[in-house]
């Protein structure tokens, strides 16, 4: 799309067009010059000057985010940029050629992490893993230089080291994604993703549901819960009755809580699809609400910040031993809510539109259990109907209990 761009359209870009991954806006002033916009960050701009070397390739420079520059800034380096192409030079090559050079720790430390923090959800997850491991394995070596017999070793070592097969995988998973940006964003041409073709370990799902017990246990807990344990406490019943991911309820605006028309309105922010949703609120999760503070603009806010939580790990792990629950996180109460649903007589297909799965593949691969389970009860309820019509009826038995044997109305022994 041709337009002139204006600060304003920076600032608060539209959404992308359904079916589509990204869109760009094109300068009318700066040809070459353009704001790119990506499904992952569909709030956040990308400045790009597209132009063609001396060879006529064509080039794109990355100038920066809207989020860090403004539209003026940014064109004032396009303006910078296209003088030096005009002189012969070639910004994006140069770099290229840098990048080139780069070690693996300098790529996630200057270009992949920034960029992570920046679109996911959980970007310190991925720091936390580079820091601990993938730092001291590869983290020196030059991006060009790691090879997949050495990321090969390093994934098998983890498990011999004692490491769960998930947690070993998603070191693998993380040097692919890496690699795999360094090559499409960063345009690295001379690397070779090192994980491709590498198998992953077989996971074990380690799937978790409250059972009707422990919910009848951690509710009155829930209740009394009080001082810096109350908010938490808000927060898990609220899970419970909405089925809600933690993130999403932690960063839920008062905004999006619709109680007159009863929808709860999941910002493409913080969803995990990074899609905008709305689900009903039922009366739990509305008597929830009312109980919530409306000085801030998020209804489960830290009361010591005023921000949203981050965890809620330690409060949880108090407040399901006082329940006397063990072995249980708070994703589960997300599965609880999905298990509830399916004992009250729903569906996959309910249970999934609900938890906002992405495919019913989803969903039947953490419900199907609990779906053998419901088709168990309803297979035995026809069985106790049927036991039932067999039985004889009570004057029946009666009538054949006073019966006398033939011989001894006869008086014969």
């Amino acid at each position: 799309m041709k337009l002139k761009l204006n600060q304003k359209l920076a600032d608060h870009l539209p959404p992308i067009p359904e079916g589509k991954k990204s869109m760009e806006y094109r300068d009318i002033d700066i040809p070459g010059f353009l704001i790119a916009q990506y499904h992952t960050k569909p709030e956040v701009g990308t400045y790009t000057l597209r132009y063609r070397d001396e060879h006529g390739r064509q080039r794109a420079l990355r100038i920066g985010r809207s989020t860090e520059l403004s539209l003026k800034q940014a064109k004032a380096i396009a303006k910078t940029k296209k003088s030096e192409i005009a002189l012969g030079g070639d910004p994006s090559g140069a770099a290229e050629k840098k990048r080139d050079e780069m070690t693996y720790g300098e790529g996630m430390e200057q270009y992949y992490l920034p960029d992570v923090a920046q679109r996911l959800r959980r970007p310190e997850y991925y720091r936390k893993l580079f820091d601990g491991r993938i730092k001291a394995e590869i983290g020196h070596k030059k991006l060009n230089s790691v090879t997949r017999a050495e990321v090969q070793a390093f994934h098998s070592r983890l498990i011999s080291e004692g490491l769960s097969a998930a947690y070993a995988n998603r070191h693998l998973q993380i040097i692919k994604a890496s690699y795999n940006f360094f090559i499409n964003v960063l345009e690295v041409a001379t690397i070779r993703n090192p994980a491709v073709g590498l198998k992953l370990y077989t996971e074990t799902a380690k799937d978790r549901i409250l059972t009707e017990q422990e919910v009848n246990s951690l509710i009155p807990v829930l209740l009394k819960a009080e001082g810096q344990y109350k908010v938490p406490a808000l927060i898990i019943r609220f899970l419970l009755a909405t089925g809600l991911r933690s993130g999403e309820c932690f960063n839920l605006r008062w905004k999006s809580c619709d109680t007159v028309n009863k929808r709860l309105h999941i910002e493409s922010t913080s969803s995990k699809n990074k899609r905008s949703d709305a689900i009903p609120i039922n009366a739990a999760a509305e008597e929830i609400l009312a109980k919530c503070s409306k000085e801030t603009d998020w209804p489960f806010a830290n009361p010591a910040t005023s921000k949203p939580y981050t965890s809620i790990k330690k409060a949880f792990k108090t407040l399901m031993g006082r329940a006397g629950i063990e072995g249980v996180t708070v994703h589960d109460l997300r599965r609880t809510a999905g298990s509830m649903v399916l004992n009250a007589g729903g569906t996959l297909l309910e249970v999934q539109r609900l938890l906002r799965h992405s495919s019913p593949v989803v969903t039947e691969k953490h419900y199907a259990r609990l779906t053998t389970q419901t088709l168990q009860k309803a297979s035995d309820s026809i069985s106790d109907q049927l036991m039932k019509a067999a039985e004889p009826e009570e004057d029946e038995t009666e009538e054949v209990s006073n019966v006398i044997p033939l011989e001894k109305a006869s008086g014969e022994n």
